[in-house]
């Protein structure tokens, strides 16, 4: 990897800086003498519903209350020191109100060449801070299962971020589920394990051993290893037909992935950082789940539109190197997810 992007110059993640950046113009603009909540709690930093609006919006000038319509000296103020940050491209106000943040392309691509490095990377955005989490005394159902594999799932999350997680033991209140025993004798542990977490907690009442082990796309059982085995397979083809080239980060921005599906990958993979954050805030693993859920189905989508197992899509001497680290970091994330979840990475789909 090039010496400038090595670990100590990717140390500070880009939605670390907007958001700090975020909380202290809300901090300095509150009417003296007035309650400050929890930043986190009420100021926003999100993809736009719109993915066309921006890569980031921001409630900002709708806390601080400022006319969208009229010249305003605080909008302006915050508009500028947010477009006068080094990872921002443009900011633009929207008729709701909302502030849309577009980020630079390459200040994206140095957060997936940091995905292969150091694991602090994946969680540069998130808090140091205490959680508690409920953890059933007896497993009788599905429904105190999934209790008791969400904090566990969330504590090894949570380790990795530096923050602290306290169990709470209690009695599960309320429908056991499916019955655990019978769950696991049909689909074994693992696979039981992540087909509740990525569903909420009613799913475990309407339980399908069928669906849980159905060799399908909508499947994250199924989804999330095929993923990981069907990079690793054209990976290790483009390395044999490229002799055995190295992967590395290349040079200017002209060399980047371009087309649609590409550029959307990127942004989802450098979204993963703010997951983290979501899932640890609302104790809830769910949604790190569905993120990686939602990866391998773009990650799937790609390979359906652009075919690199038949093409020179990962060898191609302009673009390849900067492809092949593209689905480095896509592995990374599902491996790590994966191994969050307690999921053995079979290789039988190679």
């Amino acid at each position: 990897m090039p010496e400038d992007l090595s670990l100590a110059a990717m140390s500070e993640n880009y939605l670390n800086t907007i958001r700090a950046c975020l909380e202290d113009l809300y901090r300095s603009s509150v009417t003296e003498g007035a309650e400050i909540k929890q930043d986190r709690e009420i100021l926003t930093l999100r993809p736009p519903k719109n993915p066309e609006h921006g890569d980031l919006c921001s409630n900002i000038l709708l806390l601080l209350q400022t006319d969208q319509n009229e010249e305003n000296s605080e909008k302006d103020e915050i508009v500028d020191t947010i477009s006068s940050l080094d990872c921002v491209s443009k900011v633009d106000v929207e008729s709701n109100g909302y502030l849309n943040i577009q980020l630079k392309e390459q200040d994206l691509w140095v957060c997936i060449a940091g995905m292969l490095g150091d694991l602090s990377e994946l969680y540069a955005s998130t808090d140091k801070a205490e959680i508690t989490l409920p953890y059933p005394k007896e497993i009788k159902g599905l429904a105190p299962a999934r209790q008791k594999w969400n904090a566990e799932a969330l504590a090894r999350l949570a380790e990795k971020t530096g923050s602290t997680v306290h169990f709470v033991d209690q009695e599960y209140e309320g429908n056991a589920g499916f019955p655990y025993e019978t769950a696991l004798s049909k689909c074994g542990e693992q696979s039981v394990r992540v087909a509740v977490l990525s569903n909420a907690e009613d799913y475990t009442r309407s339980f399908s051993p069928v669906l849980a082990t159905d060799r399908s796309y909508d499947n994250p059982v199924f989804c999330l290893p095929y993923a990981h085995a069907r990079i690793k397979s054209m990976l290790e083809k483009a390395r044999v037909e490229d002799d055995g080239a190295g992967v590395i980060l290349l040079e200017g921005e002209g060399n980047l992935p371009d087309f649609p599906v590409e550029q959307k990958l990127v942004k989802m993979l450098c979204d993963y950082p703010r997951i983290v954050e979501r899932s640890l805030a609302l104790k809830e693993i769910l949604h790190l789940v569905t993120f990686l859920q939602d990866l391998s189905l773009l990650f799937f989508r790609l390979v359906q539109q652009l075919r690199p197992q038949s093409t020179d899509y990962l060898t191609e001497p302009e673009k390849g190197e900067a492809r092949r680290i593209l689905f480095l970091a896509t592995d990374r994330l599902i491996c790590e997810g994966l191994e969050l979840l307690e999921f053995d990475i079979a290789e039988e789909f190679i």
